[in-house]
């Protein structure tokens, strides 16, 4: 039997998350392999998954819009905060009338979730390039990406939203995000504080946090580095459990011994 207390709402305070008038630090990841059903075996699975990653320090997850229906309340049920990305493709944001219809796909996404236990807020997820944008234009990207983050407030006023930025796409990020989310490349220590340095001075006083996109060694060592820099929150791979200093054997891992931080 899993009992956990029922999840109060997260708000941005400053650099940081606030829960409960105490700093809530964001460490989440992503589920791989988990599709939009789920059978009761599944879910059993998932669970003590779940519960797992609870256990090792794991605040949130990730999640596509269809991993929302099966996972949102099972991740609740441990004590897990969700965010779900929305996906919208480059040309939805450049072409009017695609633009109407991602927006009404949205709206509707983020209507039937309003109200569900443990659902932080969403992020934005739009990949688009460098060249798109300049050919396009940044001010109409933007104006684009604004109306999805209104739409997406004016029916869920409580969720937090922000934006998926890419390293070369940073340009895109407005007054009206609620943090400030950059993917991360691999970077040397030094690399990562400056890295995370221009995403401050962009978020000015929102918190900011970062998404390792690539599992690596010295994953913990990075980990540290990033909340040693004041960013709010961490979204990172799993990676390998350490063996044992005496450990000389050889084991096959499973997913369950597989955490991120």
């Amino acid at each position: 039997m899993i009992d956990v207390e029922p999840l109060r709402s997260v708000t941005p305070h400053g650099k940081f998350f606030s829960r409960k008038g105490l700093k809530f630090f964001l460490k989440a990841m992503r589920l791989e392999g988990v599709g939009a059903t789920l059978d009761f075996e599944a879910k059993v699975r998932l669970l003590a998954r779940l519960d797992d990653l609870k256990q090792v320090h794991t605040t949130a997850l990730v999640l596509t819009e269809a991993q929302s229906t099966p996972v949102l309340d099972l991740a609740s049920t441990v004590g897990l905060y969700s965010i779900v990305e929305l996906e919208v493709a480059p040309e939805e944001i450049i072409e009017r009338r695609l633009r109407s219809a991602a927006i009404s796909r949205i709206a509707h996404t983020v209507t039937i979730l309003n109200g569900r236990p443990g659902l932080l807020g969403f992020l934005i997820n739009c990949p688009i390039s460098q060249d798109t944008l300049r050919a396009s234009g940044l001010e109409k990207a933007r104006r684009a990406l604004r109306d999805i983050i209104e739409v997406i407030k004016s029916r869920n006023a409580s969720a937090l939203v922000a934006i998926r930025h890419r390293p070369e796409t940073r340009a895109l990020t407005m007054l009206a995000e609620d943090f400030i989310y950059g993917d991360i490349p691999a970077l040397a220590p030094v690399e990562l504080r400056d890295f995370i340095v221009s995403l401050h001075n962009l978020a000015e006083a929102r918190p900011v946090v970062i998404e390792f996109s690539q599992s690596s060694p010295g994953q913990d060592e990075a980990v540290a580095v990033a909340f040693g820099t004041g960013v709010a929150g961490v979204v990172a791979p799993p990676v390998p459990t350490p063996a044992s200093p005496d450990w000389m054997g050889a084991v096959t891992l499973k997913a369950s011994d597989l955490m991120p931080f």
